[in-house]
């Protein structure tokens, strides 16, 4: 991902304003430099300090506001005592983690999880579900797939339907031979800021019979029969809803190495941040 050195005021003026549109979440100062971009959505490079003192300067030119810490655009401000109080939910949230996603080890050719979404950036509301991305073996991102909504939805813990509060959303897969989102579009180097990742498992740290389900499956030809087959049966499914998979983006393939089912939601992201941008003189 290129980085790219911009004017201090448009960084912080574009980043509060892409977390307003995603959320009427303002930030504390720290924050804003952790999740930085320009006015294009690519990532900059702008030290805390340039970014404190960049935010100060704006509060005194009334662009931007802060209460107790937290700093937000005048034009849409936030609200301090909500995005307290959506911290502390997903805090609480993160709690349980390590006990809903301890099956995630023991499925075969899982190899990494991280927590995306309003559970990783501290904006969650108490029926927010709990998003994750998974990362799985080469050439076995769709048997993987399968096995995990499979056993997340028998174990319960599975979003489906109106059951939101505190399940558990996929909406990202990926091959740990590729970079998470480093082929996706630019826009999507903040969600790879912003996640947090839980312990990973691979070699050693797979547990034994997981390990052993894998061999076995790989000596008897069976892992690249069910790839096949149940990839195949995935992606038309995938293709019959365009909601969960927009023609934005690649369809997928046997040969894919991400998936991605949020999409929708950042374009209508990027839509409202973009005339919040328009708003503030911030031409793009």
């Amino acid at each position: 991902m290129e980085y790219s050195p911009v004017n201090s005021t448009r960084v912080c003026i574009a980043t509060l304003a892409y977390y307003s549109a995603l959320g009427d979440m303002p930030l504390t100062s720290t924050e804003a430099w952790q999740w930085q971009m320009n006015e294009r959505g690519l990532p900059t490079t702008v030290s805390l300090r340039t970014v404190r003192e960049t935010l100060t300067n704006l509060v005194q030119e009334r662009v931007v506001q802060v209460q107790n810490g937290f700093y937000s655009l005048t034009t849409n401000p936030g609200n301090a005592s909500e995005r307290r109080w959506r911290i502390a939910e997903a805090l609480e949230k993160r709690h349980s983690l390590a006990r809903k996603t301890a099956f995630l080890s023991f499925i075969p050719f899982v190899r990494l999880v991280r927590v995306l979404g309003s559970v990783a950036i501290g904006n969650a509301r108490a029926n927010s579900d709990i998003d994750l991305s998974i990362g799985v073996a080469r050439g076995r991102l769709w048997l993987a797939r399968a096995l995990v909504t499979l056993v997340a939805h028998l174990l319960g813990v599975r979003r489906w339907g109106s059951h939101t509060a505190d399940r558990l959303c996929f909406n990202h897969y990926t091959t740990t031979s590729e970079a998470p989102y480093g082929t996706l579009d630019p826009a999507f180097f903040h969600i790879e800021r912003q996640s947090i990742p839980l312990q990973p498992w691979s070699g050693p740290s797979k547990p034994t019979r997981a390990r052993v389900f894998e061999l076995a499956l790989e000596l008897f030809g069976v892992a690249s029969i069910l790839e096949w087959t149940l990839g195949a049966i995935q992606r038309a499914k995938i293709r019959s809803n365009a909601l969960a998979y927009p023609s934005a983006l690649p369809e997928p393939s046997h040969d894919s190495a991400h998936l991605v089912f949020y999409y929708p939601r950042v374009l209508a992201v990027e839509a409202l941040w973009k005339k919040i941008l328009f708003s503030n003189s911030v031409i793009l």
